[in-house]
C-alpha cells in the first residue's frame, strides 16, 4: 500500500474539491424525489478511521442536502467515502488491493494500519462477491476493455486506471466509483467520465 498516497494532503484536498463539484451538480439538479429544485444544506458529520489526525478535517463531513418541499434527504456521490464504511474510501481500496499472496498481504497491512484481519477479509468478500453483482458494476464494467477480472478486484480495476501508485489514476478510479456511493440514481455514470477516457459499503 502506498504510504505516500495515504498521507498526501494535496490528494485529500483534491478529493474534497471533487466532492464539492458533485455537490454543486446535485444542488443544481434539485430533488430527484419530488422534482422540487430548492435544496437546503444538511451535511453529514463523519469521523472515519484510517487517516492521520492532522488530516481528519478533509473527511469530517459528507455533502448532503434536504428537500425544502418533501423533506427527503439527497446525498451526493463522493470520492472520499464508500457508503457507510467507517474507514475512508482510499484506505478501503488500497488495503484491499491484494496480489496473489492474499494472506501475507493482509497480515502486512494489518500490522501497518491496525485494521483487523477480519475486517480486511470482509472487504475482500465485498469486492469479489458483492460488488460484481451490483447493478452499477454490471452497467459500468461493460465500458471497460478488457473487463477487469472480478476475482482480483479492486486491484484489476485499479490497473485499468494506471495502477494504485499513480495519483491521477487513483483519482480517476475514485471518480469512476462515485455513482456507486449513493443509493439513488440522480447522479449518472455518464456525468463522471474519467478524463482519461475510461467510462464513466459498511465495515
Amino acid at each position: 500500500m502506498s504510504h505516500f498516497l495515504v498521507s498526501d494532503p494535496t490528494l485529500f484536498s483534491s478529493l474534497v474539491d471533487f466532492d464539492a463539484e458533485l455537490a454543486e451538480e446535485t444542488l443544481a439538479q434539485g430533488c430527484p424525489h419530488c422534482g422540487h429544485h430548492q435544496l437546503h444544506q444538511a451535511h453529514y458529520p463523519r469521523k472515519p478511521r484510517g487517516t492521520d489526525p492532522a488530516h481528519r478535517s478533509f473527511f469530517s463531513f459528507r455533502f448532503s442536502f434536504c428537500c425544502s418541499s418533501c423533506r427527503r434527504r439527497v446525498t451526493t456521490p463522493t470520492l472520499r467515502f464508500l457508503g457507510r464504511k467507517i474507514y475512508v474510501g482510499l484506505i478501503v481500496v488500497l488495503a484491499s488491493s491484494c496480489e496473489d499472496r492474499i494472506t501475507a498481504w493482509f497480515s502486512r497491512i494489518s500490522d501497518q494500519t491496525g485494521i483487523s484481519l477480519r475486517t480486511l477479509w470482509r472487504w475482500r468478500d465485498f469486492w469479489t462477491k458483492t460488488f460484481p453483482l451490483s447493478s452499477f458494476w454490471r452497467e459500468a464494467s461493460g465500458r471497460l476493455m478488457p473487463p477487469p477480472d472480478t476475482a482480483r478486484l479492486p486491484l484489476s480495476l485499479l490497473h485499468t486506471f494506471f495502477g494504485y501508485q499513480d495519483r491521477d489514476g487513483l483519482l480517476d478510479f475514485l471518480r469512476f466509483l462515485a455513482p456507486f456511493t449513493i443509493a439513488t440514481r440522480h447522479a449518472s455514470c455518464g456525468t463522471l467520465r474519467s478524463r482519461r477516457g475510461c467510462g464513466s459499503f459498511m465495515s
